[in-house]
């Protein structure tokens, strides 16, 4: 108790700080170096400087659960976005009793605020709402300065509950876009057992490297057959931005849209060699401020 009410004055205080002097308090904390911003070189380093100069007002309806479905819709299609089975305002307004036995809730505005049912008799609905309430009253700028998150209007989504054929989980399937070129591609699995995360090339070879958590080169996470769709995708929504992470799920062969991450892990997670963190600081080419 004693440490939650010091953690909570602690971030309350971190508040009052300036965004560049958090972003390098907070760099030192998770990298463990000096944050350099006159001359960023690596990717995390160039994430922190996108934050405070890349700020294109359109960027909080991609970052926004909801508003960037009309994005997708426009520039690859509706046919690839999860079907909506509603949108409220708050949990006041969600009809339990209309919800299929499956689905999905997410809010709009943050990251991993989800509710899986995979079973609606089994769903503790209290808590669920309780846990909505609290991601609901959050602002996630406040922890990365990532900015477009101050903007955005806290919302529930209800998607369709998918997997993919596992059986059991559906996969991320993550590509790392720099100007608009697919890089690399980041597949998460096992998310809830023992959260795993592999990176391929284009041409789905295994790269020895790990972001956050660990990697599986024994896994067998086969190359998608529609893996040369899934990038064009990827570039096509990726065509205006230095740099985006655009996320797909693969569900029998259809090809399912995600989220854009503008700022991957908020550019506080150990990139493991640091040579690869400078490799893909070099993808991103800064826009020029001047211009």
């Amino acid at each position: 108790m004693k440490y939650l009410f010091l953690r909570n004055i602690t971030g309350q205080l971190l508040n009052f700080l300036p965004n560049e002097t958090l972003l390098k308090y907070k760099y030192k904390y998770h990298i463990g170096e000096k944050l350099n911003l006159n001359n960023p070189q690596t990717f995390n380093e160039k994430l922190q400087w996108l934050k405070l100069n890349d700020r294109r007002t359109e960027y909080v309806n991609y970052v926004d659960k909801f508003t960037v479905r009309q994005h997708v819709s426009k520039m690859i299609g509706d046919n690839y976005l999860i079907p909506l089975l509603g949108v409220y305002n708050s949990t006041d307004e969600i009809k339990w009793s209309e919800l299929p036995d499956q689905f999905v809730l997410k809010c709009t505005h943050g990251s991993g605020c989800n509710i899986i049912c995979q079973d609606k008799k089994k769903l503790n609905k209290d808590l669920a709402v309780k846990m909505i309430q609290k991601w609901m009253s959050k602002n996630w700028y406040w922890y990365g300065r990532e900015w477009p998150y101050k903007h955005v209007k806290p919302r529930i989504i209800c998607e369709k509950y998918m997997v993919d054929e596992s059986g059991y989980e559906l996969k991320d399937y993550k590509v790392f876009c720099f100007g608009g070129v697919p890089k690399i591609v980041q597949v998460d699995f096992n998310r809830f057992t023992n959260h795993k995360r592999n990176f391929y090339d284009t041409d789905w070879n295994y790269i020895d490297v790990s972001i956050k958590f660990s990697s599986d080169p024994t896994a067998k996470i086969g190359r998608p057959e529609n893996l040369e769709k899934m990038l064009s995708l990827a570039s096509n929504l990726a065509s205006n931005f230095p740099h985006v992470r655009v996320d797909f799920y693969n569900v029998n062969g259809k090809i399912y849209f995600g989220e854009l991450t503008f700022y991957h892990g908020s550019g506080f997670e150990k990139i493991k060699p640091k040579e690869f963190d400078y490799q893909l600081g070099k993808w991103i080419k800064l826009p020029d401020l001047n211009k």
